[in-house]
């Protein structure tokens, strides 16, 4: 009987001497980042060596414990564990959101525990806020004109500006001018364009168009400011008109408008695809008494004719010559008289 009790305590102190110590878990990598877009699923990796029969535990960003070991703690279901190998213990995220963006941590129940830092990045494409960005715009000759184009998006997009050229190509815009906000000092009719902004990150590009009219004063050109004829010859007079917008315009003589007759005949071009350009052609009759009717500057005997620009707003009438600058009105007419 005590042989037998002796045997068993050597087994039992051998067994205890050579019995193999339990090894401590490790991570494969102590921190690792992960970036996702946006809808997409991100999955966050967390491989453990030698966990034996130790707890796994997630927290979210605000330190919320999220799962314990393969039980979800949230209430939300986009989160779950996934475990492709027996040595990993992934958090799976589905439709990735904007707000889940930051740093998720995958802890062993040791003492003290064990932590792998993971960090989560969520990328946007970028994106225009109509609501808050410009849109096509009539502005005045001479004012500051203020462009915006308000984006959000992850990472922060770039903004570039351009003016179209023409409808199939674009030049960057002063120098390649970058940021949300394009100024225009002093405008002038030169920058009357289409202009375009460009949202661009790693993970898109969006473009939204704005188109600038400028308008200013009308302003007449005279190809032929004196013009001779014979009596009873047909004659075309021709004045150029730059402005925009246009309104109507008009030959008078003596204080009278002439109008389409079988001895007047009226013709208006326009001259450009924006229509600032504008010409007026009016042709004498064939009756030599009315022949000074519908000239610009025609010399007949002793007679010289200088136009004259009128522009008429409200009950306001006011007049002027060739060259000087006006305030801008809605309406304009181009008006000839005889010189008194």
């Amino acid at each position: 009987m005590s042989m037998r009790l002796l045997h068993c305590v050597e087994l039992v102190v051998l067994l205890s001497v050579y019995a193999k110590p339990e090894e401590t878990p490790s991570f494969d990598t102590p921190a690792v980042n992960v970036t996702c877009q946006a809808g997409e699923t991100a999955i966050l990796p967390c491989r453990i060596n030698s966990l034996g029969g130790r707890q796994v535990v997630w927290q979210n960003p605000q330190r919320t414990a999220i799962l314990h070991n393969e039980r979800r703690l949230w209430d939300d279901p986009r989160f779950s564990s996934h475990r492709p190998y027996i040595k990993d213990w992934n958090l799976s995220i589905m439709l990735v959101r904007p707000t889940d963006e930051g740093i998720y941590t995958c802890s062993i129940s040791t003492t003290p525990p064990l932590t792998k830092v993971i960090r989560l990045y969520v990328q946007v494409p970028p994106k225009i806020i109509d609501s808050l960005s410009s849109r096509n715009m009539i502005v005045r000759e001479g004012q500051t004109v203020i462009l915006i184009c308000n984006v959000t998006g992850a990472p922060y997009p770039e903004v570039k500006w351009y003016k179209w050229i023409t409808l199939k190509q674009k030049d960057e815009a002063i120098n390649g001018f970058r940021g949300e906000m394009l100024v225009i000092h002093n405008i002038s009719r030169n920058c009357d364009a289409m202009y375009q902004c460009e949202a661009s990150n790693a993970v898109g590009q969006v473009v939204r168009d704005i188109s600038v009219k400028v308008e200013f004063a009308p302003e007449v050109r005279l190809p032929n400011k004196r013009i001779g004829q014979q009596v009873g010859k047909n004659t075309v007079l021709e004045c150029i008109v730059t402005a925009y917008p246009h309104g109507s315009t008009f030959w008078m003589y003596k204080g009278r408008e002439i109008q389409r007759s079988s001895q007047h005949h009226l013709e208006i071009f326009i001259l450009t695809s924006d229509a600032q350009f504008q010409k007026s052609v009016a042709a004498k009759p064939r009756e030599a008494s009315s022949q000074a009717k519908s000239h610009i500057s025609l010399v007949n005997q002793d007679q010289t004719y200088h136009p004259v620009i009128k522009v008429v707003h409200g009950h306001k009438n006011q007049g002027t010559s060739i060259g000087t600058t006006w305030e801008h009105h809605a309406i304009h007419h181009t008006v000839w008289y005889p010189l008194q």
